[in-house]
């Protein structure tokens, strides 16, 4: 983002460059991924992250809510602040009436047709999970999933069912930590042991007692994310934002996209380093491009070194991603 997105991006209009967009985090559109922004009225726009490319951004805060999701992002009409740390971007109210927290809560019914995955964040971390057909693999690559196969298709109560019973076996959970997925990207194994550990969990998942009989079989077929996110580009030494602030700039080559988390890649005098922003983080700030080089001193932004314990929630889910 170091200078205005490109007006034929998704955006129906262009924003004077003094204008501050708010982000709503890092999302993925044709398999590609982009840094995501509303302006007051909400119209949205996109900025590509594309790997090798520089990029720079500064908040101009404060955080606040970014509204709910109903196919696109609805303001909030409290304009509601939120807090600067934590991976929550909406106020407890939008929170509240958004469908698709109240989906993942099974507190609403949903007549789509839903893939039932297994995904692999390294070979011995693989996840159970749904994703609305209609959206396709985006949920996948959105939670930075590795590698993954489809294993089942049914209806929503149904394929929720096959979902609890792999989880209930022990097969996969249905989460992962933040934490438990970024260590997976230096111990994520060959594409083949990852192959291999998918086929192996899918094939007893669907031989399980206890899978529903609506719930149709998918053939395994494991799909490989690593090339993808530029997993083989990523710095030895990793800096993981955990708290921004007003005026913080944010500086770096695009390194990685893993997920819906960026890397930005910077050179120091002790070697090649990396610094770790999570886009859940980044979103609510309002923000404006920033150019220059990347300092070795945090400027608005506190950081801490990926190998110490990372307390953010442990929820890796995105009610948008059903």
């Amino acid at each position: 983002m170091t200078q205005q997105p490109n007006p034929g991006a998704s955006q129906p209009r262009t924003q004077p460059e003094s204008a501050a967009w708010t982000c709503t985090g890092v999302s993925w559109r044709g398999g590609r991924p982009s840094l995501t922004m509303i302006d007051a009225a909400g119209h949205e726009l996109s900025h590509p992250l594309r790997h090798g490319e520089p990029f720079g951004l500064r908040t101009t805060g404060p955080r606040r809510c970014i509204g709910l999701w109903r196919g696109d992002i609805r303001s909030c009409p409290f304009n509601a602040p939120i807090p600067a740390t934590g991976s929550s971007s909406q106020c407890d109210a939008c929170a509240a009436a958004d469908p698709g927290r109240a989906l993942a809560r099974d507190a609403t019914v949903d007549d789509r047709d839903f893939n039932l995955y297994l995904a692999a964040f390294g070979t011995d971390t693989l996840k159970v999970g749904i994703s609305a057909v209609e959206r396709g693999n985006e949920r996948l690559l959105e939670q930075g999933a590795i590698a993954f196969t489809w294993i089942g298709q049914g209806s929503h109560r149904v394929i929720r069912a096959a979902e609890t019973a792999i989880a209930e076996a022990g097969l996969a959970p249905e989460r992962r930590r933040r934490s438990t997925k970024i260590a997976g990207w230096h111990t994520r194994g060959t594409a083949q042991e990852r192959r291999t550990a998918l086929e192996k969990v899918a094939a007893a998942a669907q031989e399980l007692p206890a899978w529903p009989m609506l719930a149709r079989h998918t053939p395994v077929e494991v799909v490989d994310h690593a090339d993808l996110f530029g997993l083989t580009e990523l710095p030895d030494h990793l800096d993981d934002v955990d708290e921004l602030g007003i005026d913080a700039t944010l500086t770096g080559r695009v390194s990685s996209v893993i997920g819906t988390e960026l890397v930005l890649d910077h050179d120091t005098d002790q070697g090649r380093r990396g610094l770790l922003l999570s886009g859940r983080l980044l979103a609510g700030w309002p923000i404006t491009p920033a150019t220059g080089l990347a300092s070795a001193d945090p400027v608005g932004y506190r950081t801490r070194p990926v190998e110490a314990p990372l307390d953010q929630d442990a929820d890796d889910e995105h009610p948008a991603l059903f």
